[in-house]
């Protein structure tokens, strides 16, 4: 017999990794489709819409930043490379600030420095 509280449990069988569960998708107001989507798919969905919203409010708010410090680090198994990334921040920061990138040899991280121009 289960508990009374199984309903509130998570279903963690329904959304096992690499199982494609059909969502209905709807493209418009009358086409609808069963679309495989798995778990993983969802989630980097998510994760990607969130950083495209943080990116929109960061342009804003770096002019009235003086000093950004930081580091970053390189992620292989999304394609990137140590000269996309620096590209990437130098682009981002040029419009608003004096950038300094550097790199620690031999691996894919390093630091930078923007100050207010």
């Amino acid at each position: 017999m289960s508990s009374p509280n199984s309903a509130c449990k998570k279903k963690l069988y329904k959304c096992r990794p690499g199982a494609a569960t059909p969502v209905d998708t709807h493209s418009s107001r009358r086409q609808r489709r069963l679309r495989p989507c798995d778990a993983a798919t969802l989630e980097n969905g998510v994760r990607q819409a969130l950083a495209d919203r943080i990116s929109d409010n960061l342009v804003g708010l770096l002019p009235r930043i003086r000093c950004l410090v930081g580091e970053w680090h390189v992620l292989p198994e999304h394609g990137q490379t140590p000269a996309s990334v620096m590209h990437n921040l130098r682009s981002i920061l040029a419009a608003t600030h004096q950038v300094e990138i550097g790199r620690r040899a031999g691996v894919g991280l390093g630091y930078f420095r923007a100050m207010l121009k």
